[in-house]
C-alpha cells in the first residue's frame, strides 16, 4: 500500500511539471489573468488537458478584494501539423448574424429601440473582447502552438 501511495504520488508530480511547462496551459493563463481584477492575485490551483481544452481551477480577488475560487478553460482547435490556436469564446458568425438581424427588422417603438441598442453594445463588446484574447495569444510568443510544446491532441 504504502509503495502504490508513493507511486501515485511520483505520477502526480510528474503529470504537473509537465502541465506547468505546456505551452496551451500558459497561454490559457495569460488570457485568464488578462480578465481578472487583480491579474497578480491570480493563484493557479489545479491543470489539466482534455484532448483540445485546457481547464484551470484558480483562487483570485474580486473588485471587494475577496478570495473566491473559479474554474475556466480555453478550447483549441488545430492538430499537429499546423499547430494549435485558440477557439474564440464568441463565434464571429454568431456576432455577423445578430447584427443582420438587429438591421432587418424595423424599429417598433422607444422600448425596441433601447433593447437593440444594448444588445449592440454587447456584440460589440463580445467582439472586442475576441480580438484581445487574439492579440494576447499572438504577443504571448509561440502562436500557433507547435505540437512539440504541449499535450493538446
Amino acid at each position: 500500500m504504502k509503495y502504490v501511495l508513493a507511486a501515485a504520488a511520483l505520477i502526480a508530480t510528474c503529470s504537473m511539471a509537465r502541465a506547468e511547462e505546456d505551452a496551451a496551459l500558459t497561454l490559457c493563463e495569460t488570457l485568464i489573468k488578462a480578465e481578472l481584477v487583480a491579474p497578480k492575485s491570480y493563484e493557479r490551483v489545479s491543470a489539466y488537458i482534455d484532448g483540445l481544452t485546457v481547464k484551470v481551477t484558480y483562487d483570485a480577488v474580486n473588485k471587494y478584494n475577496a478570495p473566491l475560487r473559479h474554474t475556466d478553460s480555453c478550447s483549441f482547435s488545430g492538430n499537429s501539423n499546423s499547430g494549435f490556436i485558440i477557439e474564440p469564446k464568441t463565434n464571429p458568425e454568431e456576432i455577423g448574424a445578430a447584427i443582420e438581424a438587429l438591421k432587418s427588422s424595423p424599429v417598433k417603438d422607444e422600448e425596441d429601440r433601447q433593447a437593440r441598442l444594448k444588445k449592440l453594445r454587447q456584440i460589440q463588446n463580445d467582439a472586442e473582447y475576441e480580438i484581445r484574447r487574439q492579440a494576447l495569444a499572438i504577443a504571448s510568443g509561440e502562436y500557433p502552438i507547435p505540437a512539440s510544446k504541449t499535450a493538446l491532441k
